[in-house]
């Protein structure tokens, strides 16, 4: 079994939200065999501003709610 196998094996076996993982680790890997480190730097740093847009918006609803 090869790294890769082994990581989706340890991620569906762990916690919580294991179908969740499961997708960005396969995501990670794409971009990795297509556009090397790089790509796995930018596809992750479109995902934590996606995130961090996603809270920001929360975070003022909640200011609102107070």
């Amino acid at each position: 079994m090869g790294y890769k196998q082994r990581v989706a094996a340890e991620i569906q076996a762990s916690g919580r939200r294991p179908e969740d993982r499961l997708a960005l680790w396969e995501a990670i890997l794409r971009s990795f065999e297509s556009t090397g480190a790089e790509g796995v730097q930018d596809d992750l740093a479109k995902r934590m501003g996606h995130i961090r847009r996603r809270f920001d918006a929360l975070l003022v609803k909640l200011e609102d709610m107070l």
